[in-house]
């Protein structure tokens, strides 16, 4: 395998782990529709929403991280075994 196909793998699985991590980023409007209406001062509505945007960062990046690394992983995992049909396998 190339340079350029471990790479690919990488980017790969980088971009499966940001689709992965959609759900995360679909509920911060719901949550943070809801910090407003807590009684609590303003600046401690401010910081929980400036936490709350960093939790989901970190949250993404883990999960693309993650992906990139699951796809690394798998690309050198079929160098090893080999990615040749299932059918080469079997001896008859």
């Amino acid at each position: 395998m190339t340079l350029d196909g471990r790479k690919m793998a990488h980017r790969v699985g980088l971009r499966t782990g940001l689709v992965a991590s959609l759900p995360l980023v679909w509920n911060i409007a719901t949550v943070g529709a809801v910090i407003p209406t807590f009684d609590q001062p303003l600046w401690f509505g401010i910081v929980q929403t400036v936490l709350l945007l960093a939790a989901v960062t970190i949250g993404v990046l883990f999960v693309a991280v993650a992906g990139a690394l699951s796809a690394a992983l798998g690309n050198w995992l079929s160098q090893q075994v080999g990615s040749g049909p299932a059918s080469s396998t079997v001896q008859t």
